[in-house]
């Protein structure tokens, strides 16, 4: 068994994470009255069973009131990464249906948002967005809002990626947000695997440290002024570095954040945008 557990880290580890997660005969997030997200309900669509603890960590923190669910298919990555090592089409089709029919489960059951936490597989947006279109719910790419923030910035971009699989669905993310908004991108990649590593082992602290490293040589040497975190995962950056700007002397993106910000705007834009005084 990797990363093997002792006796008391195990129960430690079921402790918590029941404390944190409850179960499934929990009742749903209490809502305030004045809350507009209070009783919303949002699914993600995960392609690892160990990406859940993300979408619940910031989704309870920037969607408050919200009920968050998942499906995962631990197998996307795997069918890709073979794909992958074949010379063949990536994402495979097969990973685009999925990623399709989990949607749609999830729209088809009441929820009034999807969100799709997988960079690897940001290129089955647009097909999960025409099958859940004539139930107007609507889907929101976790990556997507943090692309156009950073394209509409101007500034000399920094992608920083974690995962190799992630990369050039990534770079062409980004390349395409900046086409369609109108704006010209520069960017350069960074490909920090042993963060990855190091992150899977459980070393948050690490992760994060080779991530800043990186950071600090990008803007050093090369001039980089915006930072972009490439993959969900990355937002564990935030526990080390809540004000990159000020670590680092520019700003740095996580997807976390831009990404439910988004969905916010979309289940009560009021607030997410108040009247301004």
């Amino acid at each position: 068994m990797p990363n093997e557990l002792t006796r008391a880290e195990t129960v430690e580890l079921f402790e918590l994470l029941l404390r944190f997660k409850g179960t499934n005969a929990a009742p749903p997030p209490a809502g305030q009255a004045d809350n507009p997200l209070a009783g919303k309900k949002v699914g993600l669509v995960d392609a690892g069973s160990w990406i859940p603890i993300w979408g619940d960590y910031f989704g309870r923190k920037l969607l408050p009131g919200v009920e968050i669910s998942h499906i995962c298919d631990d197998s996307i990555q795997k069918a890709f990464m073979q794909a992958r090592a074949k010379g063949e089409p990536v994402p495979p089709q097969g990973n685009i249906d999925r990623f399709g029919d989990y949607a749609l489960n999830l729209a088809s059951y009441g929820y009034d948002a999807v969100l799709l936490t997988c960079s690897t597989m940001n290129r089955s947006y647009p097909s999960v967005a025409r099958r859940l279109q004539p139930l107007g719910v609507p889907v929101v790419q976790i990556d997507r809002p943090m692309c156009e923030q950073a394209v509409q910035s101007g500034k000399k971009i920094g992608l920083f990626v974690t995962l190799a699989t992630s990369v050039r669905s990534s770079e062409l993310l980004l390349e395409e947000t900046a086409k369609e908004m109108g704006c010209v991108v520069a960017y350069a990649t960074y490909l920090r695997e042993e963060a990855f590593t190091q992150l899977g082992q459980g070393h948050v602290r690490e992760h994060n440290r080779i991530l800043a490293d990186a950071i600090r040589t990008a803007v050093n040497d090369d001039g980089i002024e915006l930072g972009v975190l490439a993959q969900l995962s990355m937002s564990v950056f935030t526990f080390d570095y809540p004000d990159a700007e000020h670590a680092f002397g520019i700003p740095v993106l996580n997807s976390a954040e831009t990404g439910f910000a988004r969905v916010k705007e979309l289940l009560a834009p009021a607030a997410a945008h108040p009247p301004q005084s």
